[in-house]
C-alpha cells in the first residue's frame, strides 16, 4: 500500500511524465544514429525514419532479446530493406557494446564502492570476462571488415553491397555512432537517477550509473525467450541489491522505466502499423 501511494504523489508523476518526454528523446537519438549508419545515397527523412524505429520497437517486443526491430524498420522502409536491416543490426551492436564497455567499467567502480550494499558472487571473474569481451568488441567495432565474411554465405550473396557499405563507415561516422548510443544509455541512466529521487532513495547520480551499468551488463547476456526481456532485470536487482526496501524500490523503478521505454514505444508503434495498414 505504501508504495502505491507513492505512486500516486505528485512528485512521482511528475517524474513519469519526465521520463516517458525522455523516452520520445531516446527513441529520436536512435533515429539519428539509425540515420548515420544508413548508407543510401537519398536517407529518408527523419519523420519516416522516427516512424520505422516505433514500429520496429513493436516487432522487438514480440522476440527473445528484442533482436527484431529491424522487421518494423523493413516494414517502413521496404525500398531500401536489404541497408536498413543491415544498419540496424550495426546499431544494435555498438548498443551492445557501449553496455558491456559500461559494464565492466560500473563492476570496477563498483568493486570500490563502499556506500552500496551488494552481492555479487565470483565478481573477479565476471569482471575479468567483461573486460575480455569489451577489448574484443572494440576492436572488431574499429575494424569492421570481419563481416565481409557473411557475404560469402550462399544465401547472403546478394547483401554483399549493403554489408560493404558499412565496412567502408568512416573514423568519422563511427565516432557520431559511438556518441549517439553513448547518449541514449545516458538518458537511461537518467531516467533511472530522477526515478529514485523521487522514490526517496538515498542514492546519487554516480551510485546509478554503476548499478544501472552493472545490471544492463549482466542482463543483456543472460538468455531470455520472455518477450522484451520482461523481469529479467528485476530479478537480478533483487540478487545484486538484496530483497530488502532497495532492491525492491529499484526493481519497481526497473519495470516503470521497461513499461514506458518498450512497453508504451511498441504501442505507439503498433498504432503506427496500424494507421500504415489502412492508407
Amino acid at each position: 500500500m505504501e508504495l502505491w501511494h507513492l505512486f500516486l504523489s505528485a512528485q512521482v508523476q511528475m517524474v513519469l511524465v519526465a521520463i516517458i518526454l525522455l523516452q520520445f528523446v531516446n527513441w529520436v537519438v536512435e533515429a539519428f544514429k539509425f540515420k548515420v549508419l544508413l548508407q543510401t545515397p537519398e536517407k529518408p527523412k527523419i519523420q519516416l525514419i522516427i516512424k520505422a524505429i516505433y514500429i520496429g520497437n513493436f516487432t522487438a517486443l514480440l522476440t527473445p532479446e528484442r533482436i527484431g526491430n529491424f522487421v518494423g524498420r523493413s516494414w517502413v522502409l521496404k525500398s531500401i530493406k536489404k541497408d536498413t536491416i543491415i544498419s540496424t543490426i550495426l546499431g544494435n551492436y555498438v548498443q551492445f557494446c557501449i553496455t558491456i564497455v559500461i559494464a565492466f567499467i560500473s563492476l570496477l567502480l563498483l568493486s570500490q564502492h563502499t556506500q552500496i550494499s551488494y552481492h555479487l558472487p565470483n565478481e573477479n571473474f565476471i569482471i575479468l570476462v567483461y573486460f575480455i569481451f569489451s577489448i574484443i568488441l572494440i576492436i572488431s567495432f574499429i575494424h569492421l571488415k570481419w563481416a565481409t565474411m557473411f557475404s560469402k554465405i550462399t544465401y547472403l550473396n546478394s547483401w554483399f553491397q549493403s554489408i560493404y557499405k558499412l565496412v567502408e563507415l568512416t573514423s568519422r561516422k563511427k565516432v557520431q555512432v559511438i556518441c549517439l548510443s553513448f547518449l541514449r544509455y545516458m538518458i537511461f541512466v537518467f531516467q533511472f537517477y530522477i526515478m529514485s529521487i523521487a522514490f526517496g532513495l538515498p542514492l546519487d547520480f554516480y551510485s546509478i550509473f554503476i548499478i544501472v551499468g552493472v545490471m544492463f551488463g549482466v542482463v543483456t547476456l543472460i538468455p531470455s525467450l520472455i518477450p522484451g526481456n520482461l523481469g529479467t532485470k528485476e530479478a537480478f536487482l533483487m540478487i545484486l541489491l538484496g530483497s530488502g526496501p532497495m532492491g525492491i524500490k529499484f526493481s519497481i523503478i526497473s519495470f516503470s522505466i521497461w513499461t514506458i521505454n518498450v512497453g508504451f514505444s511498441a504501442l505507439i508503434g503498433a498504432g503506427f502499423n496500424i494507421v500504415r495498414h489502412k492508407n
